[in-house]
């Protein structure tokens, strides 16, 4: 009876285990021990050794190591490392990119001073990076019909995307555009993918904004365009 009763509770105890196993990996949280061994493996070949320390950021959903803050980060959900001192240098190449670079549309158009690029790499490549690039408040200072405005946004964010040059491999958007009717967001996260942004992933994923969320900036500049005109 005893042995029975030994039985039936590691069978509960395994079961519990598979449950909370998937409910972890269904709300994309570190299962202990298990990401936490993989993430020291990756951190410690690319850092160079095996005696680092590290620790999970549950704000973030990454671990990183002790030693340098949240300088290098291990990201499991798309087994990829984020180094602060790369990204930094990207950062600032892309932006010596951007102001380089030659816009062709609209005049219309304003562009941000600045962008911002967040690189990553892969575990199994460091020469495979992923780049997700900010470009926020794009003004284009005119009227833009409903019909038409879905392609001029996607239009603007490929041709910026395509202009910075084939030394980035643009994954992951946030963009904020406007015009006089109104602001729209492109968000796109690529998860696990590496694939570079097309045009049409653009188109798929504008979002135009309620009324209720215009920024009190924009709604400051829509007005001055309209008293100057």
């Amino acid at each position: 009876m005893n042995k029975n009763k030994t039985k039936n509770r590691i069978l509960v105890g395994l079961l519990l285990l598979v449950i909370i196993i998937l409910v972890l990996k269904l709300l994309r949280y570190p299962v202990p021990f298990v990401t936490k061994y993989e993430a020291k493996k990756y951190l410690s070949e690319y850092f160079g050794r095996d005696d680092i320390k590290i620790k999970y950021d549950i704000k973030n959903n990454k671990y990183y190591i002790k030693k340098t803050g949240d300088g290098i980060k291990y990201n499991f959900d798309d087994k990829t490392i984020f180094d602060e001192g790369i990204s930094r240098k990207v950062n600032i190449k892309a932006n010596m990119d951007f102001d380089n670079m030659n816009f062709t549309l609209d005049n219309n158009i304003s562009l941000p001073r600045s962008i911002h690029m967040y690189t990553s790499f892969s575990v199994d490549d460091y020469n495979l990076q992923k780049n997700k690039l900010y470009l926020l408040d794009i003004r284009e200072a005119q009227e833009v019909d409903k019909e038409i405005v879905n392609d001029r946004i996607a239009d603007i964010g490929i041709e910026i995307i395509n202009n910075l040059g084939d030394d980035y491999n643009i994954t992951d958007l946030q963009f904020i555009y406007e015009n006089l009717n109104g602001m729209y967001e492109v968000v796109i996260n690529s998860g696990n993918s590496f694939h570079s942004l097309t045009r049409k992933d653009i188109l798929d994923n504008i979002r135009s904004m309620k009324e209720t969320e215009l920024s009190e900036e924009y709604l400051k500049w829509r007005e001055s365009v309209h008293q100057y005109n």
